[in-house]
Formats: C-alpha cells, sequence, structure tokens
C-alpha cells in the first residue's frame, strides 16, 4: 500500500475512533493523554520508528527512567496502556539491517500477539 494511501486509510480508522468516543450528548468524551490515537512500534528507534512517528504526528515509547533495568517493564506499561486506551498501533517490524532481534520489540510483539490486538504494518 502506498505511503499516501496508507495515511488516508490511518485517518480513517482515527475518525471512526473518535466517533465511539462520542456521548449520547454529542460532544466528545474527554480523555487525558488520548493523544493523536496513533503509536509507532518497530525497531531502531533513532533510525526508524521515531521518523515515522514524527512524520504522521503519532506517539512512541519514550524511556523515562535513568536506569536501564527498568525500561523493559516501563515499556510493558506504557503499550499495555496504549492497548487499553485503544489506540491505533503501527509496526514497523523488525529493522532488516540488525543482525538481532531487540529484546524491547520482541517484548511488545509478544504482548500485542497475546491479546490479538490489531496492528497496522504499513
Amino acid at each position: 500500500m502506498g505511503q499516501v494511501r496508507f495515511l488516508e486509510v490511518l485517518d480513517r480508522l482515527t475518525h471512526l475512533r473518535n466517533l465511539t468516543q462520542l456521548r449520547s450528548s454529542g460532544k466528545r468524551k474527554r480523555t487525558a493523554n488520548r493523544g493523536t490515537g496513533k503509536v509507532v512500534i518497530g525497531e531502531n528507534m533513532k533510525d526508524r520508528v521515531i521518523p515515522y512517528a514524527k512524520q504522521i504526528g503519532a506517539k512512541y515509547y519514550r524511556p523515562r527512567s535513568k536506569i536501564p533495568a527498568n525500561w523493559m517493564e516501563n515499556n510493558r506499561r506504557w503499550l499495555r496502556e496504549q492497548m487499553k486506551k485503544r489506540k491505533v498501533i503501527i509496526d514497523l517490524g523488525p529493522d532488516p539491517k540488525r543482525p538481532f532481534r531487540s529484546p524491547y520489540y520482541e517484548m511488545e510483539r509478544r504482548e500485542i500477539e497475546k491479546i490479538g490486538y490489531p496492528v497496522i504494518h504499513p
């Protein structure tokens, strides 16, 4: 699917999801940290995930802790929260240039597969 077509489909999905958030009064339900409704995952944050997320106006995981031992669980917690908020997850997949798989990306894929959460692969 071409880049322009993909973005059109993504915008329609986001719009449809937003319609389900309407209250009977016709006002949109306000929810903290709802953001754009899109998050991007995949390998190679610096060269792939972050630039793509910025290009489409999506969110991505940003480690907050200075302690590397906390990063995996914080990433898991963040991803679960995104799924709970029903965000559209865009999975860029593994980095074809990377010789080994990222344990963080593998964890994200397992969490998504565990509950059968839908993802978009551009």
